[in-house]
């Protein structure tokens, strides 16, 4: 499914002072979604290596930050350039991107220290190549009332590298996906100098936490949007695996569960792995998105060519009635075609 993003935020406020326990087991806890929650993640250095040798890469970034830091811009930067020297010691290479911090709000004061001073702590280093993404809100709505702690400064946004945040409010606009396009496209507005990092998407809201195809094929829309609205040159699902007694926590907030009655092998959660699948396998990185027109409002379509004349389209039927498409592009001709229905297996 080409799921090579591996974004994590592992410690927060566990973590040693000395940054000795990034990936050490017994600092984890089990997260039977919930528990123990944000603090329960640990680094796993030999899967990121993995990811890593399979062609993805790591993002990094703390929720809770140590206890430690407080509001000490140096403290900060030593924890964030500390990861990036166990990453590459154990791994081969440092995270890709970090982030500033996850979800959390920080104070407009410490983002104007923070964030130049981990700039140059990464540059003087040697991690000049590692890139930083703004603080991720977790929903649009909070993003754009933080982004000109960002936009407005210029040492701050000078030096970060991508927009970011999470999309947990689209869930408010479920029966009417459409509503929340003014949303997507005011954030795009204010950030698009930067290129637009889609940190986190899943369902967290109760009402539609069940593994249902519609409830899927919704979070499908929501997907185009990134690709098409906000131009996303990246798209996170919240979690590749994740271990539930609560199975619909499974079904719509991570795309592959560990399961007891097959040996704790990984299975699909549900549907959610082969819409978003739908997307993630055939779009590959350096792709560039091309500009389709159709007719029909409840046809979304989102296309990629690549090198030498290979292309990806991926067309998103939202009416209850089945729609045939008469495609026009030049050059390229499709090899393979995937149904994503209630009908296909993962």
């Amino acid at each position: 499914y080409n799921l090579l993003c591996q974004r994590e935020y592992p410690v927060g406020s566990l973590l040693h002072k000395n940054l000795d326990n990034w990936d050490s087991i017994q600092y984890s806890k089990a997260h039977y979604y919930g528990d123990n929650f944000p603090n329960g993640e640990i680094s796993d250095f030999d899967y990121n290596k993995k990811i890593q040798e399979l062609g993805g890469f790591v993002m990094f970034e703390f929720w809770d930050l140590p206890g430690w830091i407080g509001e000490d811009e140096d403290e900060y930067v030593r924890a964030m350039v500390g990861y990036c020297k166990a990453a590459k010691e154990n791994t081969g290479k440092p995270p890709r991107i970090v982030g500033v911090q996850n979800e959390k709000d920080m104070k407009e004061e410490l983002v104007k220290r923070f964030v130049p001073a981990l700039r140059k702590a990464l540059d003087k280093a040697g991690f000049s190549e590692v890139k930083i993404h703004m603080h991720n809100a977790p929903r649009v709505t909070n993003a754009m009332n933080r982004q000109s702690r960002y936009t407005q400064n210029p040492e701050v946004w000078d030096v970060i590298d991508y927009s970011a945040t999470n999309m947990y409010d689209y869930q408010n606009h479920f029966r009417n996906p459409d509503g929340f396009d003014s949303i997507m496209l005011a954030w795009d507005q204010a950030t698009n100098s930067r290129p637009f990092i889609s940190t986190e998407l899943c369902i967290n809201d109760r009402a539609y936490q069940t593994d249902s195809y519609r409830i899927a094929l919704t979070m499908g829309q929501l997907y185009e949007k990134n690709l098409t609205i906000t131009n996303a040159v990246l798209i996170a699902y919240c979690w590749t695996i994740l271990n539930v007694e609560q199975p619909s926590f499974g079904a719509t907030r991570s795309l592959f569960v560990s399961s007891p009655e097959n040996g704790f092998i990984p299975v699909p959660s549900s549907n959610q792995l082969r819409v978003f699948g739908a997307y993630s396998r055939r779009v590959k990185e350096g792709m560039q998105r091309i500009d389709v027109q159709n007719n029909n409002k409840d046809l979304k379509i989102v296309a990629f060519k690549g090198a030498g004349n290979k292309g990806t389209l991926v067309a998103l039927n939202r009416s209850l009635n089945p729609i045939e498409i008469e495609l026009d592009w030049t050059g390229v001709e499709f090899n393979e075609t995937e149904v994503v229905d209630t009908y296909s297996p993962n």
